[in-house]
């Protein structure tokens, strides 16, 4: 939500075409993936981009990095919900998939639906600051001001 928010032509792009939930999903995912960083364990020897890995040696991946190249994104600093996700790694890829990852783009879809329709003009609040979560590893808002600057249009049959 912190990135729909900070990037409101966004935000209104998504409100006036929810099919665009997906996209939306997956751009935040590759702008900012919730853990940035991969660890592996090396079960082989191998080389790396010229760099000799041997068995049990630790590897860092950078799972952001990998999302901000520009032979993969086009303008890779940009925040686009309407941009073609393939090769984006926020929730893995391939064996090394997320478990939950249908899980999640469905609850996310659902949620931001619902906080679009009964809140359309959901704005960051200016006076509050962000808190970004502490944990290592870990990027994304724990706290974050808001405020509805409209009330919310009655909703038919409720």
């Amino acid at each position: 939500m912190w990135l729909l928010l900070v990037h409101e032509d966004q935000r209104a792009r998504l409100a006036a075409d929810p099919a665009l939930l997906p996209g939306a999903f997956g751009e935040t995912l590759r702008y900012l993936p919730p853990a940035p960083l991969a660890t592996r364990i090396a079960l082989e020897p191998l080389t790396l981009r010229g760099h000799r890995v041997e068995p049990g040696q630790t590897v860092q991946l950078s799972l952001a990095a990998a999302n901000r190249d520009p032979e993969r994104f086009p303008d890779p600093d940009r925040f686009d919900i309407a941009r073609r996700q393939a090769g984006a790694v926020g929730l893995g890829h391939g064996v090394h998939s997320c478990i939950g990852a249908g899980l999640a783009r469905m609850q996310t879809a659902i949620a931001l639906r619902a906080l679009l329709d009964r809140a359309p003009e959901l704005a960051r609040d200016d006076e509050s600051e962000v808190v970004w979560s502490p944990l290592a590893g870990i990027e994304g808002p724990r706290a974050l001001g808001v405020r509805a600057t409209a009330a919310p249009a009655a909703r038919p049959g409720r």
